[in-house]
Order: structure tokens, then C-alpha cells, then sequence
């Protein structure tokens, strides 16, 4: 069940189909994400430089073997057993990865 969403998102990054998610696609996808989400809420739309900044730190973390593109598999780890997502997941979502559930 979760799996393919997860594969389906990855999809919606990997802009040019390469099967990678090189930092300017993640960028642009942060980009996009965040700008939308201040606008519609009314909130002020934060720095270009923030958002690089929040892109190249967030890439460093998924991109386990440091080739500069995250892959499927990278994409999944940092999905299914990073902190921040999985505490999202279980406040707004109610739904938490079995990986974390057995680590609890």
C-alpha cells in the first residue's frame, strides 16, 4: 500500500524519467512546494537562498552513497526510517511505516 506512493512520489520528482533525482529537481521541487503553500496560506514566501539552503541539506541526507543523485532505493530509506517523516506521518496521516513500527 505504501510502497507504490512512495514510488509514485519519487516519479513526481524525477522531472527528466533518469530513475535519479539530481539537487536541481529536488530544488525545484521544494521550490514549487513551498512558494504554493505560502501563497495560499498567506504566509510570506521565504528566500530563495533559504530554500537552497533547506534543498542541499535535505539532499546531503538522502543521498546515502554521495553520487549526487538519490535513486529509488535512497528515496525509500529516507521515507521509511527518518524521524520527521514518520512523525508526520502518524500526527496527520495516522498511518506509520512498518520499519518504524517494529523500531518502537
Amino acid at each position: 500500500m505504501f510502497m507504490p506512493k512512495i514510488k509514485e512520489l519519487f516519479m513526481l520528482f524525477d522531472f527528466d524519467s533518469s530513475g535519479q533525482i539530481d539537487f536541481a529537481e529536488l530544488f525545484l521541487a521544494l521550490q514549487s512546494t513551498i512558494f504554493g503553500i505560502c501563497k495560499f496560506l498567506g504566509f510570506p514566501i521565504p528566500t530563495f537562498a533559504s530554500v537552497r539552503a533547506l534543498a542541499l541539506k535535505g539532499f546531503k541526507i538522502i543521498d546515502a552513497d554521495e553520487n549526487d543523485s538519490i535513486d529509488l532505493e535512497e528515496f525509500t530509506e529516507w521515507v521509511t526510517n527518518d524521524e520527521e517523516i514518520q512523525e508526520f506521518l502518524v500526527e496527520y496521516l495516522n498511518y506509520q511505516t512498518r520499519t518504524h513500527a517494529l523500531s518502537a
